[in-house]
């Protein structure tokens, strides 16, 4: 063991001093008065794929987590518009009203487009046998054909391709009903219906209805095909009652003559 030199005889001794302890760790701060201090609350990240919140109208509170604090949030979306009361199907698209006005004049627009069963180049608007589309007393829509005679076979066909007509467009409730006064009359066929007719190789009717009493002048027949009006009958009665069987001397082509009634 080393020692140093000892100091001598009657010297003074130096005191002792007092060596500060080591630094510990900082006190914390003083709570203010009212309550207890709490940490900052961090920023918790967002979940993944969850979208980000826009700024609403409104503040959410937040609650369960260290540091309680507001945030603004983005508005609920509002709950989707309940459907308009009406009928539906592939015609609810057409914004016509049931039991409205406009919902008859869609109904006569789609029965006005059927085609004719025997002469299916023209439509029964173009024939002109549909005399009416009306609100029955029941509420359903009435869809009124007259037949170009009484006991026409067509009828029947008429009126189930009428109502698949209607229920393909969502009216499924029409009524499709036969009328025969007024009696139909060839005066009812169209322009548009008379230049067809020609187009397709029959003749359309030749003058207008006869009135009462009238006495019946026979008329030149003019040929579809060529034009000529050496025409003559060989049949009263062609492909179906209501027209009569022709031919011409000029281009030797038989052809049908619609019946003028």
């Amino acid at each position: 063991m080393v020692t140093g030199p000892r100091p001598p005889a009657g010297a003074p001794t130096a005191e002792p001093r007092a060596v500060p302890p080591p630094p510990g760790p900082p006190e914390p701060a003083a709570a203010p008065a009212g309550g207890e201090r709490r940490p900052a609350a961090p920023d918790l990240p967002a979940a993944v794929g969850a979208p980000a919140a826009e700024p609403g109208p409104y503040r959410v509170r937040e609650q369960g987590g260290p540091g309680d604090r507001d945030r603004r949030g983005a508005a609920p979306a509002a709950p989707p518009a309940p459907p308009e009361a009406g009928r539906s199907g592939p015609g609810a698209e057409s914004g016509a009203e049931p039991g409205g006005a406009a919902e008859l004049a869609e109904i006569e627009r789609i029965a006005a487009s059927v085609p004719d069963p025997e002469m299916p180049m023209l439509t029964l608007e173009d024939l002109g046998i549909l005399r009416a589309v009306r609100r029955g007393g029941d509420g359903r829509p009435v869809v009124e054909v007259t037949p170009t005679y009484s006991g026409c076979p067509a009828m029947d066909a008429i009126r189930e391709d009428v109502r698949g007509r209607l229920a393909a467009h969502g009216h499924t409730g029409a009524e499709v009903r036969t009328v025969l006064s007024p009696p139909w009359s060839t005066d009812l066929i169209t322009e548009e219906g008379r230049r067809k007719l020609a187009e397709h190789g029959i003749a359309p009717p030749t003058g207008r209805a006869p009135a009462a009493g009238a006495v019946m002048v026979p008329l030149s027949v003019r040929c579809p095909r060529c034009g000529s009006t050496r025409t003559r009958e060989l049949s009263r009665f062609g492909s179906t009652a209501c027209r009569a069987l022709r031919v011409c001397d000029a281009c030797r082509e038989p052809f049908d003559h619609v019946k003028p009634l």
